[in-house]
């Protein structure tokens, strides 16, 4: 009988998350943080201007997305 695998868990605090049969670590929660920081894009900012902040945290989903995919998948 073959052994289910978590679909998340943590180790040397790191969170993977389940991808097929391999565990890739989470990086797209991380790098949007790391990019909203970057880019000035603050809880200031979306209680002052929501659809503008809306508008940048979509482009910087597609954006961390679009790199990740080209590192991990098409590479």
């Amino acid at each position: 009988m073959k052994k289910k695998l978590p679909i998340e868990m943590t180790e040397n605090g790191i969170h993977y998350t389940l991808h097929g049969d391999y565990y890739f670590p989470d990086r797209m929660d991380r790098m949007v943080r790391q990019m909203a920081d970057a880019e000035g894009i603050s809880e200031e900012m979306k209680t002052r201007d929501q659809l503008a902040w809306v508008r940048c945290m979509n482009s910087i989903r597609q954006r961390a997305e679009e790199i990740i995919l080209n590192e991990l998948v098409y590479a």
